[in-house]
């Protein structure tokens, strides 16, 4: 081998496509925002606009919106590390050896961009009991030194004047031996079994080229995060039809289910006004409320519980049946003995009380005079 320093080199990059499994890492950083705006939400305000009752989106809108962010964070952070780990290093050939060198400190580096350095130390000095702030002007500016680190070692006439200093931690290999050529990189063998992989980043190292087209990291980035985009979009898609096809069985289960606590309501004065909300008017500034959410399997899943009464008002079957309607595991001792204490206190002996199981629970409190039932 001669005696040669090689730097990597992006154009050389272009044939080689050496760094193409880092480049996940830039893909991972713009589909985090891509398929949370234009996947995520979009699929969310078309079942709204659409009246769709369920996806599988929109049935698990905080998992569906919190899981490709982390799922992409992740990707983004050991691509990006990866990418720029890679540009830091060049190499040495020597006769029987390889040095590998990795740029990690320079007096040149330094002064070469005083300003941005220091406008980022007056940011934090002015910020320093906000520890966000603070830390995000330390990430800024390890992030530009490494990006210059990286200029510099890419330059070739810097690296061949500098790669003997203590610029570059240096690392020896004795005795290499190519024991493969993979498409992206060279896999040598060493003394003590050591084993060194080497990018196809370094123009002047002998290398099979799989194929003659450039390709640019920009197309190739944008490329793929078209893809990552198309499949996330079709899935949303596919996920909106296959509601809209069950929405009519949908839209009918919960109908029936709010069709029949109107029947059974109705008969106690309340009166439905919108999306399953029964209300009746108790007095001048007091109107009792119940409103239920229902699932697409006519399932009653949650209900908001605000209820007055006076001596003139109060009927036992009518708190009883609306307690059954609650969908939840209060034993009949606990509802029975509930609405005696809701009865005492509309005949003027009240004990403020509450039923409670697991994160289901009634209270009794008064309000105006009236005796307030509520479950919040």
């Amino acid at each position: 081998m001669n005696k040669n320093v090689f730097p990597p080199s992006l154009k050389f990059e272009r044939k080689t496509k050496a760094l193409n499994k880092t480049l996940w890492g830039f893909v991972g950083l713009i589909s985090m925002f891509t398929v949370e705006l234009f996947v995520i939400i979009f699929h969310l305000m078309l079942c709204s606009i659409l009246n769709v009752e369920s996806t599988f989106i929109s049935d698990n809108s905080i998992l569906t919106a919190s899981i490709p962010v982390v799922i992409f964070s992740i990707i983004f952070g050991i691509g990006f590390y990866k990418f720029l780990n890679m540009l830091l290093h060049s190499y040495k050939f020597e006769d029987n050896k390889i040095i590998k060198g990795r740029i990690i400190n320079s007096d040149k580096v330094k002064g070469t961009d005083l300003a941005f350095d220091t406008a980022m130390t007056v940011y934090m000095a002015k910020n320093i009991g906000d520890s966000k702030k603070v830390v995000a002007g330390n990430a800024t500016i390890n992030l530009n030194s490494i990006i210059r680190l990286i200029e510099l070692n890419t330059n070739g006439e810097f690296v061949n004047r500098f790669f003997d200093t203590d610029i570059y931690r240096k690392k020896i290999y004795n005795n290499p031996r190519l024991l493969k050529e993979s498409k992206y990189s060279l896999v040598y063998i060493c003394d003590d079994n050591k084993k060194l992989v080497i990018p196809k980043l370094y123009k002047g190292i002998n290398v099979k080229i799989s194929s003659s087209d450039e390709k640019s990291l920009t197309s190739r980035i944008l490329l793929r995060s078209l893809i990552v985009f198309v499949l996330c979009f079709l899935f949303s898609m596919i996920d909106l039809f296959i509601g809209i096809n069950n929405n009519y069985k949908y839209v009918s289960n919960i109908n029936n289910t709010c069709s029949n606590l109107k029947a059974n309501l109705n008969d106690y004065g309340y009166n439905l006004t919108r999306n399953c909300k029964f209300e009746k008017i108790i007095s001048d500034n007091r109107t009792s409320s119940i409103e239920y959410r229902i699932d697409k399997n006519g399932n009653i899943t949650k209900v908001n519980l605000e209820l007055y009464y006076d001596f003139s008002s109060y009927s036992d079957n009518e708190l009883k049946y609306i307690i059954s309607t609650l969908n939840t595991d209060f034993s009949n001792s606990e509802i029975n003995d509930f609405i005696e204490r809701v009865s005492s206190c509309v005949n003027g002996n009240c004990s403020y009380g509450k039923i409670k199981s697991g994160k289901n629970i009634l209270r009794i409190d008064s309000s105006d005079g009236l005796v307030n039932i509520y479950n919040h």
